[in-house]
């Protein structure tokens, strides 16, 4: 690895695996920017960043979208996306939850004009366990993202020569945000199996489920929610 490139690191404040991986990058070069953006980001705070001098541009968890021109500057760019190439893009773990994936997965790639659409570099994969919640799958894969993140680094000059060999794709189109919209409420129309999906699926302290009564809307969370029968 050569110390004294220089990285601009793009991740979320507040993100205990973001301050992890800035202080891992810290420790391997000599230069490092960092911008951690939060609820409250302006995307065009940012912008000053790509006109200074940089050699890599990594990102975690971060909702700025790299310019095309920052990206052609730069000898590298790498996002590490929580989530495999089967769920590009937003509400990846929702959807994974919702159609009862058996793994899951967290993805690094090359940044291009698209979300998660670049070349992949390589991909973690782990099984999705039956207790799984949003907490806890998104727990593990930060986890995993940032070993999958320190390995890579690690690994940065062969990555920069193109010498990795994923037969890796992406399946799909990313998702945005709003597909979240598609799944995150529950009626009393429903089925009990796909009411209790619904909330293993979207179900989270900071973003609870919708409950919807006579047009009315009420919130829901529950600490554990329960698994759907099979019989």
């Amino acid at each position: 690895m050569t110390k004294n490139m220089s990285v601009i690191f793009y991740g979320r404040l507040g993100c205990d695996y973001s301050s992890a991986m800035l202080k891992y990058l810290n420790h391997s070069f000599n230069n490092v920017i960092s911008c951690l953006d939060g609820d409250e980001f302006n995307f065009t705070d940012t912008s000053e960043l790509f006109y200074s001098d940089y050699d890599i541009i990594l990102a975690f968890r971060s909702r700025f979208l790299v310019p095309k021109h920052a990206i052609d500057k730069s000898k590298i760019s790498i996002n590490f996306h929580p989530g495999p190439p089967e769920h590009p893009g937003s509400a990846c773990v929702n959807w994974a939850l919702y159609n009862s994936d058996e793994f899951y997965g967290a993805t690094a790639h090359l940044i291009d004009e698209k979300i998660d659409s670049g070349k992949i570099i390589n991909v973690v994969r782990f099984p999705i366990f039956e207790n799984d919640t949003v907490t806890s799958l998104l727990d593990r894969t930060y986890r995993q993202s940032h070993i999958q993140f320190c390995k890579v680094v690690d690994e940065i000059n062969s990555v920069m020569e193109n010498r990795f060999t994923s037969d890796e794709r992406w399946l799909m189109k990313a998702r945005l945000m709003k597909s979240l919209d598609e799944i995150n409420f529950i009626d009393n129309t429903m089925s009990n199996d796909e009411i209790i999906r619904r909330i293993r699926a979207t179900n989270h302290p900071n973003h609870p489920t919708k409950f919807i009564v006579s047009d009315k809307v009420f919130y829901i969370n529950v600490a554990i929610p329960p698994v759907a029968q099979t019989n």
